[in-house]
């Protein structure tokens, strides 16, 4: 019975201990974040607008592509159901 006591004392201490360095990673983590933010604003604002613009660059031909071929599928549709109308009216 101590023996199973102590396990499971040492299975906690273990999970409050990986709670802990989960914590303190995570504090680490924004405390650099925080000195980056401070320090290279400018650099980072500016790495972010050009790689969105970058990104835009390359996305955008697929983009139009796509919406030109919504346009084509959506005026052939309605071309497709006219005549289907003129048809049963006929």
């Amino acid at each position: 019975m101590v023996v199973r006591f102590v396990i499971i004392n040492v299975q906690a201490s273990i999970k409050q201990t990986a709670q802990a360095w989960r914590l303190i990673k995570a504090l680490l983590i924004c405390m650099v974040a925080r000195l980056v933010e401070t320090k290279f604003q400018a650099w980072v604002e500016q790495f972010l607008v050009w790689t969105l613009l970058i990104c835009m660059v390359a996305v955008l031909p697929a983009i139009l592509h796509n919406i030109s071929v919504a346009v084509y599928l959506c005026i052939r549709g309605h071309l497709i159901c006219s005549m289907v109308r003129l048809a049963a009216i006929r």
